[in-house]
């Protein structure tokens, strides 16, 4: 997506909507992108650093 070394709300729009082939309604997919970045942005700067993403994945386990 875009090269800034963030994953920002409109990366993950875009890959929410390849995972699930489209079938969610856009209100899902932005429901589950605010969600995904209220939980995982520990600066509030709106976007997931590596840092953000790491943090993230650590306390999920089960999602690897």
């Amino acid at each position: 997506f875009n090269v800034d070394n963030y994953i920002c709300k409109e990366d993950l729009e875009k890959t929410l909507n390849k995972l699930t082939k489209e079938e969610l309604t856009p209100e899902e997919v932005n429901l589950v992108c605010e969600k995904a970045i209220e939980e995982a942005d520990l600066d509030g700067d709106n976007k997931l650093s590596f840092a953000d993403f790491e943090n993230m994945i650590s306390r999920a386990p089960d999602f690897l």
